[in-house]
């Protein structure tokens, strides 16, 4: 079914779908960029995920290799992508031209790097701004709003395959 001759609720079920595929998949591409830098800053390539989840299982993190800290960081941070991608497919509108999507994927990973830095890093994981340069995270981000920016990809593929 071509994806114009949809209706307004499919279309954004559909948009949801497609936002979540682009944030997980970003969420996996800043987990790998992340993993693949921690031997330049003399690192486990686990020691990121285990700073997610320093929230939940505090300073022992610092202290523990790869396990239950590591998956629970691994699944915070994908559960946080995908429901921003979500709500990326959902708030933008479908009218905005190219440029300004992409654009505004960009801008959204890198809202999203500053209002975890002063909101959630603060509460929940406080020490780990000082384990992760913050070059490394701004490129880790940007690498999530080119993930975004692939939402209206993802949603055309998924609207000709499920669309019917």
């Amino acid at each position: 079914m071509n994806p114009e001759g949809m209706d307004g609720n499919r279309r954004r079920v559909l948009h949801i779908l497609a936002g979540l595929q682009s944030g997980v998949l970003g969420g996996v591409a800043m987990l790998v960029w992340l993993m693949a830098t921690s031997p330049l800053r003399q690192q486990p390539w686990w020691a990121f995920p285990n700073l997610m989840a320093s929230g939940i299982f505090g300073e022992a993190v610092f202290r523990l290799g790869f396990g239950a800290a590591s998956c629970s960081g691994i699944a915070l941070l994908l559960f946080m992508a995908g429901l921003l991608g979500s709500i990326f497919a959902l708030v933008v509108p479908e009218s905005v031209s190219s440029f300004r999507f992409v654009l505004l994927a960009f801008v959204t990973g890198l809202a999203w790097y500053y209002a975890t830095a002063s909101l959630a890093v603060n509460r929940w994981a406080p020490l780990a701004p000082l384990y992760t340069p913050k070059p490394l995270l701004y490129a880790a981000h940007l690498i999530y709003g080119c993930s975004l920016a692939l939402e209206r990809l993802h949603f055309r593929k998924i609207a000709n395959k499920w669309g019917q």
